[in-house]
């Protein structure tokens, strides 16, 4: 079944070609808001964002984090980010980062140092260039070897 297409509701907080950043507001004001990462293939800026349907519904205002291409959200510092939602963050009581697959390894990512709790699901462990796109096939499994390998270049010490 096709998503509904997005109202072009909210106002854009942060817009850098690929990752846009989008503010959702409730009619009235509240004290809770989520901020929400899509997975890998969810590229299509003009569908509502992740989460946003049942979230918005639910009564939380939103930050719907969209993605016009798979880069991992690699062409936002932390810093970029921050930049763009301290000022509404501040406002709120509550915060939530939320997100699954590559979209849980970004709440992770930038959440951390935020005030804020982070639900992550079943979070990409690395989210860089060097990432096997063989992982995108049914099937694939990971060679210990080679995960001991990415545990070290995480950790900053060679291969």
């Amino acid at each position: 079944m096709p998503q509904p297409k997005a109202q072009n509701k909210g106002r854009i907080l942060y817009d850098d070609g690929i990752v846009v950043m989008r503010r959702v507001r409730q009619a009235a004001p509240v004290d809770s808001i989520v901020v929400t990462f899509p997975g890998y293939d969810q590229t299509d800026i003009t569908l509502p964002g992740f989460g946003e349907t049942l979230l918005h519904g639910a009564g939380y205002d939103l930050i719907c984090v969209q993605k016009r291409s798979n880069n991992g959200y690699q062409s936002m510092s932390r810093e970029a980010f921050d930049k763009a939602v301290k000022p509404t963050l501040s406002r709120y009581r509550r915060i939530c980062f939320y997100g699954t697959s590559v979209g849980a390894y970004a709440a992770l990512y930038f959440g951390r140092g935020q005030r804020a709790d982070i639900l992550s699901l079943s979070p990409a462990t690395a989210c860089t260039p060097s990432m096997p796109r063989s992982w995108a096939g049914a099937g694939h499994r990971a060679r210990p070897s080679r995960m001991s390998r990415w545990r070290r270049a995480r950790a900053g010490r060679s291969a």
